[in-house]
């Protein structure tokens, strides 16, 4: 991160229900997240200050992701946890190509998410009469404004107003992409909606999901991470017996005299302790030359911002 970027996790696809990632595991990669921001993310202080967002304080994510039930569930938290950091930079990604579509386009409108887009291809008129500028008022029985706070999270890119993360959840509702929005593979075969028409009517219409790629599951079976190390006092005394002639060997130039071993123990990992190499000299073309002299990192006479122009 420079700070961080884009966060994705990558996993393998399998396709046994039973292979999901253990409570352990979970826990582990989710703390792994979390350290990455702690150690990277450098405006932590001014989320945590301005937004309320402390995103040091994991017990309550730790507290979801041992009730987790299954590796979507899981990754869903993380999703959460990246967007609460309320950052068009930052997102928590799946690698899955899967994508449910209705062929419908909408956005918001004075408050309304209307119409803007329709596939006839897909939806010709004679069997769904509705048309653009027509609005949009509930999927599957919950109302689009409940579809809105339900998909904020998943509004990636959209954090620099709630305007443009309302708008990009809106346009989930009958887009779901799975790299994004982990549910969007618990869809059904068909979405019902409820339009209302510009002539005052509401009508209620039953449109196939088109779906395209391979819904992502589970993580599949996976190994935990392990040490070798051995425990205890009499452990780390038989590694460092068996270390340090293992890299004595490994000095430039050991012949197994007992300095070159002493000399190994100081410098165990064989680090090049001799002068340095000389450096190569820059060769700069001539029409360059000119701008050679700007190529610096001090500040104009006159002044000084610390460190820099500082000797």
């Amino acid at each position: 991160m420079k700070y961080w970027s884009t966060f994705a996790v990558f996993v393998c696809f399998a396709t046994g229900a039973f292979a999901q990632l253990t409570q352990d595991q979970k826990v582990a990669d989710f703390n792994q997240l979390a350290a990455l921001y702690a150690k990277n993310y450098a405006p932590y202080e001014w989320k945590r200050d301005v937004i309320g967002f402390d995103a040091l304080n994991i017990k309550s994510w730790l507290d979801q992701v041992k009730q987790s039930t299954n590796d979507l569930s899981f990754y869903d938290i993380c999703v959460r946890y990246v967007a609460s950091l309320q950052d068009s930079h930052d997102e928590f990604t799946l690698p899955s190509d899967f994508e449910a579509f209705l062929h419908l386009g909408v956005d918001t409108y004075d408050g309304k998410v209307l119409i803007d887009g329709i596939d006839r291809t897909y939806l010709p008129s004679r069997t769904y009469p509705f048309q653009v500028g027509d609005e949009l008022v509930s999927v599957d029985g919950k109302s689009v404004q409940d579809w809105i706070k339900a998909l904020i999270p998943y509004a990636v890119n959209g954090s620099a107003n709630a305007i443009s993360r309302q708008r990009l959840a809106a346009n989930i509702i009958v887009d779901r992409y799975q790299g994004w929005y982990p549910g969007a593979g618990e869809v059904g075969d068909s979405a019902t909606i409820v339009v209302q028409r510009q002539n005052g009517n509401t009508e209620t219409y039953t449109i196939p999901w088109d779906t395209f790629g391979t819904p992502m599951v589970n993580n599949g079976i996976i190994p935990s991470p392990r040490t070798t190390g051995f425990k205890g006092a009499a452990g780390r005394a038989r590694n460092e017996k068996q270390r340090l002639p293992r890299m004595a060997h490994n000095q430039i130039g050991f012949e197994g005299t007992p300095e070159d071993g002493e000399e190994a123990q100081a410098n165990p990992w064989g680090v090049w302790a001799g002068p340095p190499a000389e450096r190569e000299q820059e060769l700069i073309p001539e029409y360059l030359k000119p701008l050679s002299d700007l190529q610096q990192m001090q500040a104009a006479e006159g002044g000084s911002i610390s460190p820099f122009g500082s000797s």
